[in-house]
């Protein structure tokens, strides 16, 4: 059945007479098979026909201006089977509107609903503590498929198709009901699998943080940006009650809504979230914490900018000032970031003196040693490395800055001369051992080849020679 289903859907008669009611059904059939068959194989393969029919709707122009698909009445309301199990969701379309709700006619609900049930069949977690109705309930006690390459195909697919509804609704209501639900979805398996560690687990969640900033990056509706945040909030702040790290994915998560929504202001749930985040002590956490901050220094919103860089500058200073031995490169290069980010940011009547303390940090990182014809392998090579190269860059960028700066402060200039010209002489230094090894990885390949005996017999018999 699934293969007619596939070649149907490829048939030329899909894209010219198959109309919405057609693929509504199609769906419905494809969700009663689901029920029957609880094999992993069977279920990705309803994914992948899910994934032609979204591609079969003809630019979702038989969705349009009705009122079911503005509320998303489906083979029941999207509200009265799927809102269920987002609480914070279901009050934002409480209108008289919900009246209307006819069951049967929605092609997003049916579509969702399918999605819904296969996500909870394999991880029932998803819905939390909520109630949920008979529908998916019947799912529930599905075991996971020790299948991890299927497992992490699936559900790559389901987050896929779940983004793809957001582009298939046509109308700015349809719109506002469905984006609460998927991103409910993404953002719980999101905790799900932090909390399962499965071995894929690091693709599909950089996959589910692409989709929601696409998810972001649309006209999304105040009271459900405010309810998003909490959930993110509140999803993080649950792993880590149970000891579980997040990454940084939430962070991730949130900085992305607030970098998408320019009239968003930062509350005092926010301030404390970040802050909370910044001091995490797993490397991974905080390098993408400090990353996240760096995107913030950047951001349209002037107001929310600048609560950033007041609030976080100072503990960006403190980490500076930490003992070396103490600090992971990769970790302080992220703080450099920070602060070369603010260097283009700030007013140019302020440059001049953020850069004193700017400029100043990164030469102080340089090693003190002279400069010297033996090699020397410094534990922060990278780090050192790293700076250089920078400040090579900055230094045509904001040359006034920087010649003010060096000639109030000799030893700073000093410093940075001999780190500069020391590093010139280590890359010179590499460059001749490879050209050396290679010589002598040559000269003695050619040394054995001519000492070995011929590999080809004499064919000619000298045993009877005698000379005249």
């Amino acid at each position: 059945m699934l293969s007619s289903f596939t070649n149907l859907i490829q048939s030329d008669i899909a894209t010219h007479q198959i109309t919405m009611v057609v693929c509504i059904e199609m769906l419905n059939v494809l969700q009663r098979l689901q029920f029957v068959r609880t094999d992993l194989k069977t279920h990705i393969r309803i994914l992948r026909i899910v994934d032609k029919i979204f591609h079969i709707v003809p630019s979702c122009s038989q969705l349009i201006a009705t009122i079911n698909e503005d509320h998303l009445v489906p083979g029941e309301s999207i509200v009265d089977k799927i809102f269920h199990i987002v609480p914070s969701c279901s009050q934002l379309i409480a209108t008289i509107n919900e009246d209307h709700l006819v069951p049967g006619e929605s092609f997003l609900f049916a579509s969702l609903e399918l999605l819904v049930c296969v996500l909870l069949s394999y991880y029932p977690n998803i819905a939390g503590d909520l109630q949920l109705g008979p529908i998916f309930q019947m799912k529930s006690s599905v075991k996971t498929n020790s299948d991890n390459q299927k497992m992490n195909e699936m559900m790559l697919l389901n987050v896929k198709l779940l983004s793809e509804l957001i582009t298939l609704s046509s109308t700015n209501d349809s719109l506002q009901a469905l984006i609460p639900v998927v991103l409910q979805l993404l953002l719980s398996t999101s905790s799900v699998i932090l909390s399962t560690k499965t071995d894929d687990q690091k693709q599909l969640l950089s996959t589910i943080i692409q989709f929601i900033e696409n998810i972001f990056s649309t006209t999304i509706d105040k009271d459900i940006l405010r309810c998003t945040v909490m959930t993110i909030i509140n999803f993080r702040t649950n792993l880590t009650n149970k000891g579980v790290s997040d990454n940084g994915h939430f962070v991730q998560c949130l900085t992305s809504l607030l970098i998408n929504s320019p009239s968003m202001n930062l509350t005092d749930q926010c301030v404390d979230f970040y802050q909370q985040a910044f001091n995490d002590e797993k490397p991974e956490t905080r390098i993408r914490v400090l990353q996240c901050l760096n995107q913030l220094f950047q951001c349209t919103n002037t107001a929310l900018r600048n609560q950033f860089i007041q609030i976080f500058t100072p503990l960006l200073l403190n980490e500076l000032k930490k003992d070396n031995a103490e600090q992971q490169q990769e970790s302080t290069i992220e703080v450099l970031k920070c602060f070369e980010t603010l260097l283009t940011v700030v007013d140019s009547t302020l440059r001049v003196r953020l850069a004193s303390l700017i400029i100043p940090l990164f030469i102080n990182f340089l090693p003190d040693s002279t400069l010297s014809s033996v090699r020397i392998n410094y534990p922060n090579a990278r780090l050192i490395s790293y700076i250089i190269e920078r400040i090579q860059y900055l230094i045509p960028l904001y040359s006034n800055e920087f010649r003010l700066i060096l000639q109030t402060s000799p030893d700073l200039r000093t410093k940075l001369e001999n780190a500069i010209r020391r590093q010139q002489q280590l890359k010179q230094q590499q460059k001749d051992e490879r050209e050396s090894n290679y010589s002598s990885k040559h000269y003695h390949t050619t040394l054995n080849s001519s000492s070995q005996a011929p590999s080809l017999p004499l064919r000619i018999d000298f045993s009877n020679f005698k000379s005249s």
